[in-house]
């Protein structure tokens, strides 16, 4: 069993991975859900966050029982169907006001499809919380005055890339070819003294420039 490979049936192997102590205490929300959106398995994180004690007590529910905003629930609910009908890996930038809680958070989310006989069956996310993410403050006079040196259209790719769309939609939102986002892509990189995608959202998201048009 290849638990490396996240498009394997991950449905088999999940139950083992939550009975270990390091995955309660991930700081990030991993969690699984099925094709309708309900929750299958999650870790201790995510239950913390929506006000429950435990993991188990979130099995069986959907976005609606865990946010008090039933707009933020829809969108996640619609970013699942995305994920769904697009058969691929998607990055989203989702929002929740849990139960428990009187203010909005911002996620990160990153979104796999479970596939089982070359069909569908559910996803595997990781949300991390964008806050957590531009809390290093010692970072950000650095992050922001890189920024200057962006170009508008170098921020806009950037800007949709954190959005989770990909090189081809952005190129078609913008009305460029896929090898100019590719080139300001990796000019971002370049700029922000980054290696990968990942770093480059990140990156991204310590932006002011790019906070405010999420």
């Amino acid at each position: 069993m290849n638990v490396l490979n996240p498009m394997t049936n991950m449905l088999e192997w999940m139950p083992e991975l939550l009975k270990t102590e390091f995955f309660h205490e991930f700081p990030f929300h991993y969690y699984v859900k099925d094709k309708r959106s309900i929750l299958i398995a999650c870790n201790n994180a995510l239950a913390k966050t929506v006000g429950f004690e435990k993991s188990s007590d979130l099995i069986g529910m959907n976005s609606f029982d865990l946010c008090a905003s039933p707009s933020h629930a829809i969108a996640i609910d619609k970013n699942d169907k995305l994920l769904f009908a697009r058969k691929n890996k998607q990055i989203f930038i989702e929002k929740i006001m849990p139960y428990s809680r009187s203010e909005t958070q911002t996620y990160l989310s990153y979104k796999i499809p479970l596939f089982s006989k070359n069909k569908v069956r559910g996803l595997v996310g990781i949300s991390f919380a964008i806050d957590d993410l531009t809390n290093s403050h010692h970072l950000l006079p650095v992050i922001e005055s890189q920024s200057t040196n962006l170009t508008a259209r170098q921020l806009d790719c950037l800007l949709y890339l954190i959005k989770g769309h990909t090189i081809k939609q952005i190129a078609n939102i913008l009305m460029l070819s896929p090898k100019t986002v590719e080139h300001y892509l990796e000019a971002c990189k370049e700029k922000l003294n980054c290696l990968t995608k990942s770093e480059l959202i990140a990156a991204g998201l310590k932006l002011s420039v790019i906070r405010k048009k999420l």
